[in-house]
């Protein structure tokens, strides 16, 4: 039997032009990129030097240069600082990384980290690289506080942060922090 001349083989060369996996590659290097906001550093660390397609994630956080958090397999794409620089929100539009987003504190502790998962609204996904759910050009973080009144002290009301929420892909805000007062 021919090959070329099947149907069978035909079809599923015609279908494996249209149906590929995604492809990356990443120099053997240990990067590490620094992000500064007021007395807090977070470093995002990639290592590829004995895995060039699936990297060794770090993320480490200092404050005025004294390591406060070490944290492997976290990463981002882009983080952004909230409620004046007590949070920050890191977001991934990457399957490399477990999580879609990650809430840190000033202090270094991991508050929140959503993964990746058929609960997220995706715009675009592919079979392993891309997860995109958020715009990252255009962030935007918007949050919303409560007040409560201090019986103690009438003149200073309790203020609380109620939620948080960015924009996703899709032109929708999307919660990424909600408590309930």
């Amino acid at each position: 039997m021919q090959y070329e001349k099947n149907p069978l083989f035909l079809l599923v060369s015609l279908c494996s032009l249209y149906a590929h996996a995604d492809q990356w590659f990443f120099e053997k290097e240990l990067k590490e990129d620094r992000f500064k906001f007021d007395d807090i550093v977070i470093k995002r660390i990639r290592d590829t030097r004995e895995n060039q397609s699936y990297p060794v994630f770090r993320l480490v956080v200092s404050d005025e240069e004294k390591e406060i958090a070490n944290f492997k397999n976290l990463t981002f794409d882009k983080i952004s600082s909230f409620e004046r620089g007590n949070y920050f929100l890191g977001v991934s539009n990457s399957g490399l990384s477990t999580f879609a987003f990650i809430i840190l504190d000033k202090y270094g502790n991991l508050l929140r980290a959503e993964n990746h998962s058929k609960n997220m609204s995706y715009c675009r996904m592919s079979v392993t690289l891309e997860r995109e759910w958020v715009n990252l050009e255009n962030l935007d973080i918007k949050e919303e506080y409560e007040t409560i009144e201090n019986e103690f002290y009438p003149e200073n009301p309790y203020v609380f942060l109620k939620s948080v929420s960015v924009n996703g892909c899709d032109g929708n805000r999307v919660e990424v922090w909600t408590t309930s007062i």
